[in-house]
């Protein structure tokens, strides 16, 4: 582990701490299912420019959360929040 990253509150109210790590050997991530639909891999490069602003619908309302595009997916609310911070502290 290189180390952690600031909370990431949600708008459910779930906190999230996120960690920075290097893998060095193949590596096959393994979802919990009841948290992630699917994992993709996309080069770092994917997130160097400003992220978008969308709207999702959210119960009975719509919010705009930040967004990428990364190979050939969408990343938006608190991923795309964590991953915009963290470019921000590498000096993207």
């Amino acid at each position: 582990m290189l180390g952690s990253l600031d909370d990431c509150v949600t708008v459910t109210g779930f906190v999230i701490t996120p960690y920075v790590g290097w893998i060095s050997s193949p590596f096959t991530p393994q979802p919990m299912a009841a948290e992630v639909a699917r994992v993709f891999a996309a080069p770092l490069a994917a997130f160097e420019r400003e992220p978008l602003a969308i709207t999702i619908p959210l119960a009975s309302s719509k919010r705009i959360v930040l967004s990428y595009e990364a190979a050939g997916e969408t990343v938006w609310g608190a991923t795309a929040g964590i991953l915009h911070d963290f470019m921000r502290l590498l000096g993207w």
